[in-house]
């Protein structure tokens, strides 16, 4: 039960499908992540392969997974050795709740320092993805999944084809606007039907929180750290809690911090 003496209590995402020690968007990571509370949501990244098969992935380009300069979009899924489908992942652990930050804007989810661009692409991504995860979102019962987009248009056309899906613009998509929507309540930017409002921790504020809530927004402040730690986590969750936010996205997470901050 949560400690609430200094606030409500706050809905609790674990980044990147991992708590800690196991890789990332792996199943290893979930298991790790689902250890601690069953009841949490797991973010996994998804991607699709040159096959059509939606893969927990963070880049579009290969370099920093597999150490080699390619493109998941023109790679099938036997040539990724210990890539997880994502399939594979809800078969695994059925009943367990996870947040898709779907990779369907290529000037976002290239790796950095990879040689390849945009321009390398042969397809859409977005387009690709759309088509891969057809299947998977088709059959997921409510509650079950949400969509955390890259791109307005990849969140509307979900939207369209899968209503039961909750689907909302990832920070990166809006943090533009993120000012604007705060103090004007107008919340166009985030598209009709706009459920959560992700931002970055150091954007949470009490007054951009109550302005994101006067317009009907969920907030949610999300955080990633080049070093993780259990003293970064706290920090997110007392700085989230302390500006009157719904939740927050961190790693890693124990039992204490859950205790203290959980629902």
């Amino acid at each position: 039960m949560s400690d609430q003496s200094l606030g409500g209590p706050l809905d609790l995402i674990v980044h990147r499908g991992t708590n800690g020690s196991a890789p990332e968007n792996s199943l290893d990571g979930i298991a790790e992540a689902r250890a601690l509370s069953p009841d949490l949501w797991i973010e996994i990244d998804i991607g699709a392969t040159a096959d059509g098969v939606p893969v927990l992935c963070h880049d579009l380009s290969l370099d920093r997974l597999f150490g080699r300069t390619a493109l998941l979009s023109d790679t099938p899924l036997a040539d990724l050795p210990g890539l997880p489908a994502l399939a594979q992942v809800l078969d695994a652990f059925p009943g367990q709740r996870f947040l898709l930050d779907t990779r369907d804007d290529a000037h976002d989810a290239l790796f950095p320092d990879s040689p390849l661009g945009p321009a390398d692409l042969r397809a859409d991504p977005a387009d690709a993805l759309l088509e891969a995860l057809a299947p998977v979102l088709s059959a997921a019962p409510p509650g079950r999944l949400r969509l955390m987009t890259g791109t307005r248009a990849f969140r509307d056309a979900a939207r369209a084809a899968w209503p039961h899906v909750p689907a909302d613009l990832a920070e990166r998509a809006w943090r533009d606007d993120l000012a604007h929507v705060a103090e004007t309540g107008n919340t166009a930017p985030l598209g009709p039907g706009a459920e959560r409002a992700y931002v970055r921790v150091s954007a949470v504020q009490p007054r951009l929180v109550a302005g994101l809530k006067a317009a009907g927004l969920a907030v949610y402040a999300t955080a990633s750290f080049p070093h993780r730690s259990l003293e970064n986590s706290l920090w997110v969750l007392d700085r989230a809690r302390a500006a009157g936010a719904d939740g927050a996205t961190v790693c890693p997470l124990n039992a204490a911090l859950l205790e203290k901050f959980g629902p």
